[in-house]
């Protein structure tokens, strides 16, 4: 329904940090409460540092963000039996996914390995076996999570989302196979750092669906599944960035 792809996250946070440091410089012109954000950003992310470190014996860098050099995914799909339709009064029928493509298959299994000790040690979480280099945890007040590696392939999902995710990977299913994503694909920009897709073909549906099982259908809620019926697709795209600093970048909106 929804994917975002890129690549790199190593890099994206290298460009996060080298970012803060760069208008640091500049903090002086943006005043006291520009400065106090900047501060507050770049202590939030040493903490984050500091607590991976603590509970979990991962340094971000060497054990992290050393082995996600490769492309990653974030989408979600559409599941009316997902473990969030049991959450509260949310009741969101969606999976939602992370993929990241790793480079170093032993670097992410010794992740896994210590986040699972730091989980049950620090978090007092019970991990569970969901498959070769798969698992399962569920948190006191949330839903079940599944996390792995599948061939060269780290996963994060819903744990109802575990078997689509992990058929995904090994070619089952995944969106290159949407003529909706071909369509918008042959249109991106070349070479291509970063998508944004929403397949409206897929989420019209659903939110029909909702809006009947909850009651909700008015006449706003009419006019806005009139409009999402005359969308196909939307996709975003852009390139890398030039010595210049510039990049390119394309939005494209398919209508049906």
């Amino acid at each position: 329904m929804v994917a975002v792809i890129g690549g790199g996250l190593a890099g994206l946070y290298d460009g996060l940090k080298a970012g803060l440091t760069a208008m640091q410089k500049f903090s002086a012109d943006m005043g006291q409460r520009g400065q106090a954000q900047i501060d507050q950003i770049e202590m939030g992310l040493r903490r984050a540092e500091a607590a991976l470190k603590l509970a979990f014996d991962l340094d971000l860098r060497a054990d992290i963000l050393s082995w996600m050099t490769g492309e990653f995914a974030i989408y979600m799909v559409y599941n009316p039996n997902s473990v969030l339709t049991k959450m509260g009064n949310s009741q969101a029928p969606f999976d939602g996914t992370i993929l990241i493509q790793t480079n170093d298959s032993a670097k992410t299994k010794n992740f896994l390995t210590k986040l699972n000790a730091g989980l049950e040690k620090a978090a007092k979480l019970t991990t569970e076996s969901a498959g070769d280099n798969l698992y399962k945890v569920t948190p006191q007040n949330g839903p079940t999570l599944a996390y792995g590696l599948v061939g060269n392939t780290f996963l994060v999902t819903t744990g109802s989302g575990l078997d689509l995710a992990s058929a995904a990977i090994k070619g089952d299913g995944i969106l290159s196979n949407s003529t909706a994503w071909k369509n918008a694909q042959a249109g991106m920009v070349k070479p291509t750092t970063q998508i944004l897709f929403v397949n409206f073909s897929e989420i019209t549906p659903v939110v029909k669906a909702m809006m009947t099982t909850r009651g909700s259908t008015n006449r706003s809620g009419d006019q806005t599944v009139a409009l999402l019926d005359q969308l196909d697709s939307l996709a975003v795209s852009g390139g890398p960035v030039q010595p210049d600093g510039l990049s390119s970048a394309s939005i494209q909106l398919f209508f049906k």
